[in-house]
């Protein structure tokens, strides 16, 4: 949605600096998420502030546009922000630009390492840009956010402080990663990224467990023709301890059968087989994702 709408500027940021004028601002929020850090609000290593109310108010002309879900928007338990007050002409502040969708992509990696710690439900997420000049805030797009799947079996986890500081110091790191390769496009392990962050936005676990042992055979980098015994003692190294050993190399010998398995099957039966498939899959258990 791109409509362009003033917005009262929050008094809100739960002790956090208000919206400083001549900024560009990236937010994003989710609604009954398990949170437990401090009401003040924490700022990570990269910048990135993390509330627990949404920090601007929607005026009636976006309440109108959005309906029902403004009452979400402004009923989040969870938001990262971003801000940029420089680093761009002062006549672009109020142009939806680089600068805006930077600043989006940056807490949305945040995000991301941060389902790597563990399973986050939430009701729903909403990613909005804009900028604040003269005291007002302006959103220029909104979005719904990417849905994160959860294993079925796996409870839900509680976010707190120490994960999200983690997370943001991760995404600091693969940022400077990505900045060595020329074109990640031919990376390996950015391929084996991709593939997993794909497979957490899948419901199925038929789905799921394909892009999860891809991501490992991206990190692991097995020899052609070697890639199951290779697969399964590389990623015990780091998948438990010595004392799990031969749990975690059983658990990984099915996880990889069974992604082999999977594929033909569901290919040549799609109606019915598939279904099989999804039920077969929950019988691994693999770590929560």
């Amino acid at each position: 949605m791109h409509p362009h709408s003033s917005i009262n500027v929050g008094h809100h940021m739960n002790g956090a600096d208000d919206f400083r004028n001549e900024c560009k601002f990236a937010f994003l929020a989710f609604t009954n998420v398990r949170v437990d850090i401090p009401n003040v609000g924490i700022t990570l290593p990269d910048g990135t502030e993390v509330v627990t109310k949404f920090p601007i108010e929607l005026d009636s002309q976006w309440q109108s546009w959005l309906g029902i879900q403004a009452s979400q928007v402004s009923g989040a338990n969870l938001v990262l922000a971003r801000r940029a007050t420089n680093g761009f002409p002062p006549e672009s502040l109020p142009i939806s630009d680089n600068t805006n969708w930077d600043l989006a992509k940056q807490i949305e990696n945040v995000f991301s390492m941060l389902r790597l710690f563990g399973t986050i439900e939430y009701e729903s997420a909403f990613l909005i840009i804009g900028h604040v000049q003269k005291g007002r805030a302006v959103c220029q797009n909104f979005s719904k956010f990417g849905r994160y799947e959860i294993t079925r079996g796996c409870l839900p986890w509680i976010i707190r402080e120490e994960q999200l500081v983690n997370a943001a110091n991760l995404s600091q790191a693969k940022a400077s990663l990505l900045a060595s390769f020329a074109d990640v496009r031919n990376a390996r392990i950015f391929r084996g990224w991709w593939a997993l962050t794909t497979a957490l936005q899948q419901f199925y676990a038929s789905d799921r467990i394909h892009g999860f042992v891809r991501a490992l055979e991206a990190l692991i980098y097995p020899e052609i023709g070697k890639t199951e015994k290779q697969f399964i003692h590389r990623c015990s190294l780091f998948a438990a301890s010595s004392a799990s050993k031969d749990t975690a190399r059983q658990a990984l010998e099915e996880a990889y059968k069974m992604r082999c398995d999977v594929e033909p099957r569901c290919r040549r039966h799609p109606p019915m087989q598939l279904e099989r498939c999804h039920a077969d899959d929950q019988k691994v258990q693999l770590p929560a994702l």
